[in-house]
């Protein structure tokens, strides 16, 4: 009786050598995919990280700003001269010369208001040192930090308006244009630019 003969069929080397190199350039191009999808979401990440950060410290800064002026017997001696030693107007009668409500140099504005309603003013202010913010409350202490976000500008623009009352006696209107600049640390691809008009709610008036 004949023996029969099975016949094995498979795959040569040739045609495995070819799906192993098919399969390491399709498991490339997935690598890469991810790679590349991976980056793009981390950078969107520190996008959204740095714009949050320069809008609560934008916000902080408008916040503050707006006070300038601010003191508590301001309903009952709006107009009295002998105020304006201490800073309230910006013209005397009696010829003293007021504290400024406020003091714009470069990358730096200085003011004050009666915080603790004592009928002084106290000094505040926030300037950009190197690559931080910095706000100054009895002594300038770091509003941002360098590690995660590097402050290029901080630019103040104030504008006045004045408001005819009687006389000669008016209001001034104050606004300030205030932008932002800065880029995620370590990576200045990764940058944002804010501005904001800040009303300073406190009109200063002009006897």
């Amino acid at each position: 009786m004949p023996l029969l003969k099975s016949k094995i069929s498979g795959f040569s080397l040739v045609e495995m050598m070819v799906g192993l190199a098919v399969g390491l350039i399709m498991l490339a191009g997935l690598i890469s995919f991810f790679v590349v999808y991976n980056k793009t979401n981390f950078d969107l990440l520190k996008a959204i990280q740095l714009e949050q950060e320069m809008r609560a410290t934008l916000d902080f800064i408008s916040r503050d700003i707006r006070r300038v002026g601010y003191w508590d017997d301001a309903h009952e001696d709006i107009g009295d001269e002998d105020y304006c030693p201490l800073g309230y107007y910006s013209a005397c009668p009696t010829g003293a010369t007021p504290i400024p409500r406020f003091t714009i140099t470069t990358g730096q504005i200085l003011y004050s208001y009666d915080s603790d309603m004592d009928g002084a003013p106290e000094d505040y202010g926030f300037r950009r040192n190197g690559s931080v913010i910095e706000y100054l409350n009895t002594s300038w202490i770091p509003l941002t930090e360098s590690s995660r976000t590097n402050y290029s500008t901080f630019t103040i623009t104030p504008t006045v308006r004045s408001v005819a009352l009687s006389g000669t006696t008016h209001l001034q209107i104050r606004e300030l244009l205030v932008s932002l600049s800065a880029n995620a640390t370590g990576d200045p691809s990764i940058s944002r630019n804010l501005i904001e008009t800040i009303r300073i709610r406190n009109d200063e008036y002009v006897p």
